[in-house]
């Protein structure tokens, strides 16, 4: 049987049915209500512009296996700029092969080319296997800082109020 050859690259428009497949599966599993992202969010703010995020993907010519997608990020505490993970995703079928290894590490040196000296990111607390992950790859658990988030509602309300 012949090894699949994986390459790490940024998404391009035909990867986008793949990544939502994915982060459809991503939401069922971690019993989320399915992600608003749309294949034209990918697309046009992924892909296409430059600032938006970027998408970075593992992939043979038959197939996507995983996908990373981060945006910029900076911390005053530290005095410097880095990555923020939004997701990192790795099908099912394919895990425990470092296929997640190889995309945040990939993730990380990106950053470093640009000056970037973290990445950040969470991980929903139920998700014992993705923290035990990051554990081992060195992430640290914050202790002094709790995420928070203004959204949905709340968000256009905010906005509205004098």
């Amino acid at each position: 049987m012949e090894e699949m050859v994986l390459n790490i690259r940024k998404a391009e428009i035909d990867d986008v049915d793949d990544i939502i497949k994915m982060m459809d599966d991503f939401s069922q599993e971690l019993g989320d209500p399915p992600y608003k992202t749309t294949k034209e969010l990918l697309i046009d703010v992924g892909i296409k512009s430059e600032g938006g995020f970027d998408i970075l993907v593992a992939a043979s010519d038959e197939l996507v296996a995983g996908y990373v997608i981060t945006t910029s990020a900076y911390s005053t505490v530290h005095g410097a700029i880095g990555l923020y993970v939004e997701d990192l995703y790795v099908r099912k079928d394919m895990r425990a092969v470092g296929i997640g290894l190889v995309l945040i590490r990939e993730t990380a040196k990106r950053a470093a080319e640009v000056g970037g000296k973290f990445l950040r990111w969470d991980a929903d607390i139920d998700n014992v296997n993705a923290i035990d992950f990051y554990h081992k790859i060195g992430g640290e658990r914050e202790t002094e800082n709790t995420l928070m988030q203004l959204s949905g509602d709340n968000f256009s309300r905010f906005i509205r109020t004098q």
